[in-house]
C-alpha cells in the first residue's frame, strides 16, 4: 500500500440526479471517468437511515461493499469518528479515511477515471416506500484511476449450539484491516478470538476490544465488538493473510439466539 495520488483536500460537494425508486428497490448510477469519489451522502426525509437496507456499492457490476443497512453505514463512520454523531435523517459514506495519517487521507477513495459503471442500489422497507423522498450527493474531486478501497462484506452466522463456533470461510480479498462482529437479537459471546496459521492472534471479550479501541480513538459501536489492526492510522499494519488459515471463534453464551454479523473491512483492489 501506498499513499495516494488524489490527496487533496480540495474537493467539492456534488448534488446527483438519477436515482430511481421502483417499488421497494433504489438505484442510483454515478458518474464515471469525471470524478474521484472521497464520500457519497443522503439526505432522507419520510423515513431513516434504516429503513433503506441490503445496499450495496457496485463497479463494473461487481460488488465491493456490502452493508445490512443506512443505520449500520452510519455507525460505522462514527466508529473511526469520520462523524460526531449519528443522524438518522442522514447517511453519510465516506470512501476517504480521514482518521489515517494525512498522507494516506485518501488512499482509498474511490477514482472513476478507468472505470465503466458505479452503482449504489438497496431495498426499502415497505412501510416507507410511498413516502420516503432519498436526495443523494458525493464530495468528489479531481478523477483518479481506481486503485486501492475499502471492501466491505456483510457474513450472517448462525448456530443452535453453545460454545464455540468456529468460522474459516470468511471472504477476505486483501489485507484486513478490521472485523466487526456483531450480535443479533439476543445473543452474547463471552470471548472472540482470531487464529492465524493455529496461532491465536488476537482474543478477548468484547469490553476488552472496546477498551482497546478506545485507547486508539476509536468509538465502540453497539452490540459489535470491533478487532482492528489499524490503531496506529497507518494501512501498512493491515493484516496480510495470504494462503495461510485464518479462523474466527466466537464463545456463545447459552442463550435464545446465536447469530452474528460478521463484517470483513479489508483494503482491496479490484482484482484482488
Amino acid at each position: 500500500l501506498s499513499s495516494s495520488s488524489a490527496a487533496s483536500d480540495v474537493y467539492k460537494r456534488q448534488d446527483l440526479d438519477g436515482l430511481k425508486i421502483t417499488g421497494n428497490k433504489f438505484s442510483m448510477s454515478l458518474e464515471t471517468r469525471a470524478n474521484t469519489y472521497h464520500r457519497n451522502g443522503f439526505e432522507i426525509t419520510g423515513g431513516v437511515a434504516s429503513d433503506l437496507y441490503d445496499i450495496e456499492l457496485l463497479i463494473d457490476n461487481k460488488p465491493i461493499q456490502r452493508w445490512a443497512d443506512g443505520d449500520a453505514i452510519n455507525r460505522h463512520q462514527l466508529h473511526y469518528g469520520r462523524i460526531s454523531a449519528v443522524d438518522n435523517n442522514h447517511m453519510k459514506w465516506f470512501h476517504e479515511r480521514p482518521e489515517l495519517e494525512p498522507e494516506f487521507r485518501y488512499l482509498t477513495s474511490i477514482g472513476t477515471f478507468d472505470v465503466g459503471t458505479m452503482v449504489i442500489k438497496g431495498k426499502i422497507k415497505d412501510e416507507v416506500k410511498d413516502t420516503i423522498d432519498i436526495k443523494p450527493y458525493a464530495k468528489v474531486g479531481e478523477a483518479q484511476y481506481l486503485g486501492t478501497f475499502t471492501r466491505i462484506e456483510t457474513n450472517p452466522y448462525s448456530t443452535n449450539k453453545a460454545g464455540v463456533l468456529p468460522i474459516d470461510d470468511l471472504p477476505i480479498s486483501g489485507v484486513i484491516a478490521a472485523l466487526h462482529i456483531e450480535s443479533k437479537e439476543t445473543t452474547a459471546v463471552k470471548n472472540y478470538d482470531v487464529i492465524y496459521n493455529r496461532q491465536t492472534e488476537k482474543e478477548g471479550s468484547k469490553a476488552r476490544f472496546d477498551s482497546m479501541n478506545d485507547d486508539d480513538g476509536f468509538e465502540s459501536i453497539a452490540n459489535t465488538c470491533s478487532v482492528s489492526w489499524m490503531g496506529d492510522r497507518n494501512p501498512a499494519s493491515a493484516y496480510e493473510v495470504g494462503p495461510r488459515r485464518f479462523v474466527l471463534e466466537l464463545d456463545f453464551e447459552d442463550n435464545a439466539d446465536k447469530a452474528v454479523d460478521v463484517i470483513v473491512e479489508t483494503y482491496s483492489t479490484f482484482n484482488g
